[in-house]
């Protein structure tokens, strides 16, 4: 269940955001007012405790302007590929929203892979700076 933080714009009112593959995925989700990391299927929850400060959550969202994720396309396919890397990203935030998704290419990125410097790219450091997570 995704819930809004009340009284506060530096936080999402939805953030779900999962990568993986039918053998391994991890997902992050904005959940009664923590981001819950679930790093496999059918593994137990690790409560990803934030110690970010509103500093860090603008450098966040700063990042996301600059990766372009508010314009992302709803879905991005590279059908030569038939396994592989699946995504699905939602967001809401003062507003804005963005519900995109793809399957072995990404914003940025025809695929399968994705350079270093493209949008997807730039998302996934964002995250990572903020929750000290790798994905």
């Amino acid at each position: 269940m995704k819930t809004e933080a009340k009284g506060d714009t530096e936080y999402p009112t939805v953030f779900d955001f999962t990568i993986g593959s039918w053998m391994e995925s991890r997902q992050l989700e904005w959940t009664g007012g923590c981001l819950v990391h679930r790093p496999s299927r059918g593994a137990s929850p690790i409560c990803v405790t934030l110690s970010a400060s509103a500093g860090d959550w603008r450098r966040f969202w700063a990042a996301v302007e600059a990766a372009n994720v508010w314009q992302w396309q709803k879905y991005y396919d590279n059908p030569s590929i038939l396994d592989g890397t699946q995504w699905c990203l939602e967001i809401s935030r003062l507003g804005r929203h963005v519900a995109s998704g793809g399957s072995n290419a990404y914003p940025g990125s025809d695929g399968p892979g994705y350079p270093r410097t493209c949008e997807f790219a730039k998302f996934l450091k964002a995250v990572q700076n903020l929750t000290g997570q790798k994905f």
